[in-house]
C-alpha cells in the first residue's frame, strides 16, 4: 500500500477529493485506500482492486529511502486503524 501507483477514475477521485483529511505523509495512500473500498457505486456494488505487474527500482537507504518499519510503522498501524475502523 505504501510503494507503487494508484490508478482510479477523475470522477470518483473528484468525489472522494472534498473528503480528505489525512494528516501524515503516510495518511494519504491509507486513507485513498479505505475511501475507495468503502466508496458504492449507483448500483450499491464496491469496486474490484487490482494488482497489476510493474517494474521499477526502489532506493536503498544510501539513496535517501525515507520509510523506517520501526519509525513509521506504528504510524501506519494508527492510520490505518483511524481511516479503517473509526471512520
Amino acid at each position: 500500500m505504501e510503494v507503487c501507483y494508484k490508478l482510479i477514475r477523475g470522477d470518483i477521485a473528484r468525489e472522494l477529493a472534498s473528503k480528505i483529511v489525512f494528516t501524515s505523509s503516510l495518511g494519504f495512500g491509507l486513507e485513498i485506500i479505505a475511501r475507495i473500498s468503502k466508496f458504492r457505486k449507483s448500483n450499491g456494488s464496491c469496486f474490484k482492486f487490482l494488482v497489476l505487474p510493474i517494474w521499477y527500482f526502489p532506493k536503498s537507504i544510501a539513496e535517501s529511502k525515507k520509510i523506517k518499519v520501526v519509525r513509521d510503522g506504528p504510524k501506519v498501524v494508527l492510520e490505518v486503524f483511524r481511516f479503517n475502523i473509526l471512520s
